[in-house]
């Protein structure tokens, strides 16, 4: 896969989940899930991988639309793409939709964080 086609999955992907957050209605909560923490039936959530796992489970889709940009970085970063071109890919797929510029990128970094030298 080259980066090109790593954009432009990037970017369908993308798409989907704010569509999927626009028809649904539902306000997410752990886009930046590191800034956050929640209390769930009486127990704390601590970690921000169990605050995936409770989206994921609470909206599934949504959650497997994450895990697939999770993915791509994955993809992008194992096939030799330096922190520098996944910024530049990360912008470019972002640029494409300027009015939902900041909830793509924020989905990015928040998903992204971890691969390679990328940093929420």
């Amino acid at each position: 896969m080259d980066i090109k086609e790593i954009e432009d999955a990037l970017d369908s992907i993308l798409t989907a989940c704010i569509d999927w957050k626009a028809k649904k209605g539902v306000i997410l909560t752990n886009d930046t899930p590191g800034a956050i923490r929640f209390e769930i039936g009486g127990k704390r959530i601590k970690t921000r991988d169990e605050m995936r796992v409770h989206e994921f489970t609470k909206h599934p889709v949504y959650g497997a639309l994450r895990y697939a940009v999770r993915d791509l970085g994955s993809i992008a970063h194992k096939s030799g793409v330096t922190f520098e071109q996944m910024k530049d890919l990360a912008e470019r797929a972002c640029d494409r939709h300027p009015r939902t510029w900041s909830r793509r990128m924020s989905i990015i970094d928040c998903w992204w964080d971890g691969i390679g030298d990328w940093v929420h």
